[in-house]
């Protein structure tokens, strides 16, 4: 599924040189890595994936364990970071527009306004809602899983000016 793949293993040289992508705009969608990390382990266990059955889903304890474990060994579908969903396998920018999930609806609005399209309105309900019962936040991440975050997002953190926590 390509909306969740970093454009460096599908986009090559000779195809961001291809003449009939000057036309192709992309926009791409950043969001606090802290919550994205909460977001993610939830977003994983949703899959199809179990904790041990001793263990709660919601046990902080094994939430940063989990992520201590995972956030320095990035798959393909787990904890990218998200400054390589921008730029190609050469390091060439080739997401025209990053939009922050925080402010997603008005930032798309404007975005959909700059290309002519003044009446696209995306539906406010939301479809990959936690479960409910889902209780881990930012606060229940660990100094040692917050410098983590911040060690491999670092340069999301720079580039889209996110706030550090330690």
């Amino acid at each position: 599924n390509r909306k969740h793949i970093p454009p460096r293993y599908y986009i090559t040289n000779t195809s961001s040189q291809d003449p009939r992508n000057q036309y192709v705009r992309f926009f791409a969608v950043v969001r606090n890595p802290y919550e994205r990390a909460v977001s993610e382990y939830y977003q994983h266990f949703k899959k199809n994936h179990h904790p041990p059955s001793n263990v709660s889903i919601n046990d902080p304890i094994f939430f940063n364990r989990f992520l201590q474990e995972n956030l320095l060994r990035p798959t393909k579908d787990l904890f990218i970071p998200q400054h390589e969903y921008i730029f190609d396998a050469d390091g060439k920018r080739v997401v025209h527009h990053v939009l922050r999930f925080e402010s997603f609806q008005t930032e798309f609005q404007r975005l959909m306004q700059c290309y002519g399209y003044n009446t696209v309105t995306l539906p406010r309900n939301r479809v990959n809602r936690r479960k409910s019962g889902a209780t881990l936040t930012v606060e229940n991440l660990s100094n040692v899983s917050i410098a983590i975050i911040q060690t491999v997002e670092a340069k999301t953190f720079e580039m889209f000016g996110y706030t550090l926590l330690l």
